[in-house]
């Protein structure tokens, strides 16, 4: 536990939503030399402004950027600085499914974007507390099959904030004391079933639950 693996492949990865080019800085040098904002700056801040909107639309925005713009260590060392972790966590627990979803996704893609000071602010910033209680809100719950397109985000909000604890836990030990206080196994063992749950949930049940219980006698038994 507490090493940090190769990338994985993030599911909400896609253009940047807001359409700033990756030759910002050769365009703009002189004007960041001066003291204006560079891109990471501005888009940093665009997306402070848009996740503590009112509407659901500019949230949702707000955290399709932070889902894709951010992957160097130049944006995340802003994204720290900013703590922009600390004021997207409480949207895991958002009452619209929707903006849950987006979350997980974006906080998911964090993780897994290959730099480890990331997991580790996402831990310091306690992410984990309402990363958890999102995890157990859905300890009881089976999928309906009269609402398909609603258990279909459900089910994909789960796989993105079970992928998120597993990239913390991979790379943080606290997160691993986390996931033994909340005693999330017992929790995270319901999903196994995939005729109820469906493969993809299961799976990554499945490599969480490997990476969490090496070397870690709570997670090791039920």
């Amino acid at each position: 536990m507490g090493k940090y693996r190769t990338k994985r492949k993030s599911k909400h990865r896609g253009n940047d939503p807001i359409g700033i080019t990756d030759d910002y800085e050769n365009d703009h040098g002189d004007e960041i030399e001066n003291g204006i904002p560079s891109r990471d700056e501005c888009t940093v801040q665009t997306v402070i402004e848009q996740v503590q909107c009112i509407t659901i639309e500019d949230k949702i925005c707000g955290l399709q950027t932070l889902a894709t713009a951010f992957n160097d260590k130049e944006s995340i060392e802003i994204l720290i600085k900013k703590k922009v972790l600390k004021m997207v966590a409480p949207l895991l627990l958002d009452p619209n499914p929707e903006i849950r979803n987006f979350t997980a996704g974006a906080l998911r893609n964090l993780s897994a974007c290959g730099n480890i000071e990331i997991c580790e602010h996402i831990v310091k910033e306690d992410v984990l507390t309402p990363l958890i209680s999102l995890i157990q809100q859905y300890g009881d719950w089976k999928p309906n099959d009269k609402k398909p397109d609603q258990e279909n985000e459900n089910i994909d909000t789960l796989i993105q904030a079970i992928n998120l604890l597993w990239n913390l836990c991979e790379s943080d030990d606290t997160a691993v004391k986390y996931f033994n206080t909340a005693q999330l196994l017992g929790v995270l063992l319901n999903y196994l079933n995939f005729n109820v749950y469906g493969m993809d949930l299961a799976i990554v049940v499945c490599q969480c639950i490997h990476t969490v219980s090496e070397d870690n006698m709570p997670a090791s038994t039920v």
